[in-house]
């Protein structure tokens, strides 16, 4: 669902109504929302997760925490918020630490994160998992932990999409998906950009030799 971005939003009804019959099909439901009453409503409406949620004030994101809302995260840098203000870098760079500000909030109240990027658009000179790539310097400026990013890659997103039990973790009774890397992301979060070994549902996929 999409609230916020019109004059008129959703109400907390129209979100528990809308909630309620997603559940019972045995979906998740996410809404894009920003901040304010929208997101509010769509909290207490018992959404799954917010995608964004850019400048969500604290008091959103401790009910986001006290709920189990899963912030899907979309910090977008500065470079990208340049290509959105047609080159005004000043601008660029206060959203960029504006963003950054409420991701390290956001990571400190206790909020659970899935990591997300958002790019529908092109930027000059990088394909698009290049251009993803790029969102991993907003979370380490946040001073979250390489460990805690890589669950918001991996187990958070498998709890968002209530597939836990299945995906999400390298353990017993889970689909063996696998990737190996040349560096240990733990050290270097950006350990990532370098995949060597993948592994789908136990089928090897890739395997540079």
């Amino acid at each position: 669902m999409v609230t916020g971005d019109q004059d008129y939003f959703y109400s907390e009804e129209d979100i528990r109504v809308a909630t309620e019959e997603a559940h019972r099909a045995g979906l998740t439901i996410a809404v894009h929302a920003m901040e304010g009453e929208p997101a509010k409503n769509a909290i207490l409406g018992g959404v799954n997760s917010i995608e964004h949620g850019l400048t969500l004030s604290s008091e959103l994101l401790q009910l986001m925490k006290d709920r189990n809302v899963i912030l899907v995260a979309t910090e977008f840098p500065e470079d990208h918020n340049v290509l959105y203000y047609g080159g005004k870098r000043e601008l660029a760079k206060q959203d960029a630490l504006d963003f950054n500000y409420r991701l390290k909030r956001a990571y400190n109240i206790g909020v659970i994160l899935a990591f997300g990027t958002d790019v529908y658009y092109d930027v000059p000179g990088k394909n698009r998992i290049e251009s993803n790539y790029d969102f991993l310097e907003m979370w380490t400026k946040a001073e979250i932990p390489n460990k805690e990013i890589l669950k918001a890659m991996t187990s958070n997103i498998a709890k968002l999409l209530q597939i836990e039990g299945e995906r999400g973790k390298i353990e017993k009774n889970q689909f063996a998906d696998i990737i190996a890397l040349e560096q240990n992301p733990l050290e270097d979060i950006n350990a990532i950009k370098s995949v060597h070994f993948v592994m789908k549902e136990g089928k090897v996929i890739r395997s540079k030799k």
